[in-house]
């Protein structure tokens, strides 16, 4: 059979989107499969060249909202949390003399961080399912920097001040020691600081890694094979496969994730407004943060749905309702929902009921979302600015422990 140039061309085509390929998500609730070829123009006319398996299109950056790469895989040994919120994954390799650094060995190369700008970091190994949160500086103690170890079922923490750090371990020197002892990194749980230091400048994008780094990025070029971004580490360059998510932060939108809910309620499994709720929600993550049955996830949280990644929205737990208010100047409400792949783990379905609402008036409802559903499109919905706006997820007909749901890119839009 002879094959003409136009198929060819298909399959060609075809055979490099099953190798590396995206889902771009834009304004106008609508997604794209394809993969990315280059930039276009420049300054306030720049545009993404995209490519599906038909055509090839140009789209500017005003209407894209994110590209939805792979889930991130992480298995690093050390995660880094950062004030302002970005997270590096990787290898601790040292610092400098006087103690004012830190080397990490990322999936980006080597960064070199200003202790000044760190809020914790978490020895995965130990730390298990213990994320983040649990590593802090109580607000009555005496001390600024401190250091997590075993405890039995808790934690030991000594505090102190950091004196530097090598590839093995940290020195520390504790409350009332004049000399540093040093702690080797696999003796450690976790350690805090307790005022950092904010980044001057934020970039305009959220950039996730297949290797489960979080950071606010500018884009300075994207080829057919990889991207280049400026980070407050310097520019950096990785290919497309190494990209699991990059979020468009800036222009006429404003993510839920980023806003205070004005009410949120959320309830057990009984429907007791006095029960606590099996999980609380969570910001640009799952709401169980990733902990699957005493172990934490691959994903280690954050939000994928039909295998995909999403770095904005909001993971809950039926039942649970978010109100809030619309802010200025927005008219449009956009979001998908799901059920997070996390639960395919459990070995339950988990089945709910989902709605979203503009004060009383009903604006979009979908009954008996299942794991494993595609995410399901809430289109352009109508907002009035100062109205309220609830998203509400109801007990379904299966085991609510499954029920956890992810309101995706959830965004107000003008």
């Amino acid at each position: 059979m002879r094959i003409g140039p136009v198929l060819v061309t298909l399959l060609a085509l075809g055979a490099t989107l099953q190798a590396q390929d995206f889902l771009l998500s834009r304004t106008d609730g609508s997604q794209l499969r394809g993969r990315v070829v280059g930039l276009a123009g420049s300054g306030e006319d720049q545009r993404l060249v995209f490519a599906t398996a038909d055509t090839r299109m140009s789209v500017p950056w005003t209407e894209i909202l994110a590209l939805q790469g792979p889930s991130p895989k992480v298995d690093a040994a050390v995660a880094v949390h950062l004030v302002g919120g970005d997270e590096l994954k990787g290898r601790i390799t040292g610092g400098d003399d006087e103690g004012e650094t830190l080397l990490l060995e990322t999936s980006l190369g080597s960064v070199t961080i200003p202790l000044d700008r760190l809020r914790t970091v978490v020895f995965r190994a130990r730390a298990k399912t213990r994320g983040p949160a649990e590593f802090r500086i109580a607000k009555d103690d005496d001390f600024d920097e401190a250091v997590f170890l075993e405890a039995g079922r808790g934690l030991d923490v000594q505090g102190g001040e950091i004196d530097r750090l090598s590839e093995s371990g940290i020195y520390f020197a504790r409350l009332g020691d004049e000399l540093a002892r040093m702690y080797r990194f696999d003796s450690l749980v976790g350690l805090a600081i307790r005022e950092g230091v904010a980044p001057e400048k934020l970039g305009g994008w959220s950039l996730i890694s297949t290797a489960g780094d979080r950071l606010r990025v500018d884009v300075l070029q994207a080829g057919a094979e990889q991207l280049r971004v400026r980070t407050e580490f310097g520019d950096k360059t990785l290919a497309y496969s190494g990209v699991a998510a990059l979020t468009r932060l800036v222009g006429t939108r404003t993510y839920l994730s980023d806003l205070q809910p004005l009410r949120v309620e959320e309830v057990g499994d009984d429907g007791d407004l006095g029960k606590a709720p099996l999980y609380t929600f969570q910001r640009d993550r799952t709401v169980s943060g990733g902990v699957l049955l005493g172990e934490r996830s691959s994903a280690d949280g954050f939000l994928v749905a039909d295998g995909r990644t999403y770095g904005k929205g909001l993971g809950v737990h039926s039942k649970c309702v978010l109100i809030y208010r619309v802010p200025p100047k927005m008219t449009k409400f956009h979001a998908r929902v799901a059920i997070d792949d996390e639960v395919k783990a459990l070995g339950i379905k988990g089945d709910a009921d989902v709605a979203v609402r503009s004060g009383d008036k009903l604006l979009w409802r979908s009954a008996g979302l299942r794991r494993g559903h595609k995410p399901r499109s809430l289109g352009i919905l109508k907002v009035e600015p100062g109205s309220t706006l609830s998203l509400e997820v109801e007990f379904g007909k299966g085991l609510f422990a499954g029920d956890r749901i992810d309101w995706l890119s959830a965004v107000f839009l003008n």
